[in-house]
């Protein structure tokens, strides 16, 4: 007997692209009584329930609690599956999505969790923005994310409702990182942390600077929430987050792929700039100002 799945996904604010994740939903060759989708609205205009027409398998819960994870932990209290699969309102899973997933877990101890690939995509393909190409160049890493960080990104992460039980749930008081922070702690309890490259999720890159920004400014506020409970001063965090600039832009210097003038320096600088935006954050919010949702 396959197990039986529930899908979380956290909706805010206009939820763009939910009709194709419904849709793609829908179409999984995963058996459509063996599965669930829990859409929780966190704050979605206008009210999620009057968005969604009656769909099988589809159930609407209210988290009135700002924050992604906050809405996740919503949909896992609610969640009948034996395991409990995340991705996001404008994600669009392979029909082999739920299936792949699920069969990750058929060669792993039951201590394991499946994290799985995040292919980005642009608007239009033959003629992608900036920042869109930064996106593809140094977007969502999942395999490395498992290999070198472990943790997975809830926009394709699969974990047994056992893990969560043992493990507990997400940190419902961040706006970003919440997934990093859990998946450290699982692995840290010696949950078998696993990247599942046929278990495909395509997510929309990010078309403006105002968008990049946005997501700049909420990872900010992720990191410095840990930093300040791990006892690290603002001046390491700011040297980490120089550190890991220094690392993308070496990245999008070395593709070849881009062309050098046109592409490669002109998103060097993009990077460069993001970097200075969070930096920026940081020091905003170690004056005591809360951290941004988006």
């Amino acid at each position: 007997m396959l197990p039986f799945v529930s899908i979380v996904v956290p909706v805010y604010g206009p939820a763009r692209g939910l009709g194709g994740l419904l849709a793609a939903i829908a179409g999984q060759d995963y058996p459509s009584d063996r599965f669930e989708c829990l859409l929780v609205d966190n704050g979605t205009e206008p009210p999620l329930q009057q968005q969604v027409a009656h769909r099988p398998n589809v159930r609407v819960l209210v988290e009135t609690r700002p924050g992604s994870y906050a809405a996740r932990n919503c949909g896992l209290h609610a969640a009948r599956g034996e395991v409990i699969a995340f991705t996001d309102a404008d994600c669009l899973p392979e029909p082999t999505w739920l299936s792949a997933g699920v069969n990750a877990f058929a060669a792993l101890s039951a201590e394991s969790m499946i994290a799985g690939a995040i292919q980005m995509v642009v608007a239009n393909p033959a003629r992608p923005t900036l920042v869109e190409l930064h996106e593809l160049t140094v977007g969502m890493r999942q395999d490395r994310y498992v290999r070198e960080l472990h943790f997975g990104a809830t926009a394709n992460l699969f974990v047994p409702r056992a893990v969560f039980d043992r493990v507990g749930e997400f940190r419902a008081e961040l706006f970003s990182n919440g997934d990093a922070e859990w998946g450290r702690r699982a692995w840290k309890a010696g949950v078998h942390q696993h990247y599942a490259a046929d278990a495909v999720v395509k997510h929309p890159a990010r078309r403006t600077y105002r968008d990049l920004r946005a997501k700049s400014r909420r990872i900010a506020g992720g990191l410095f929430t840990r930093a300040r409970e791990e006892r690290q001063s603002l001046p390491a965090l700011i040297g980490r987050v120089l550190a890991r600039g220094g690392r993308a832009i070496g990245r999008i210097i070395r593709n070849g792929e881009l062309r050098l003038v046109s592409q490669r320096m002109p998103m060097a600088a993009l990077e460069a700039r993001l970097r200075l935006s969070l930096i920026g954050e940081l020091l905003r919010l170690s004056c005591g100002r809360p951290p941004r949702r988006c």
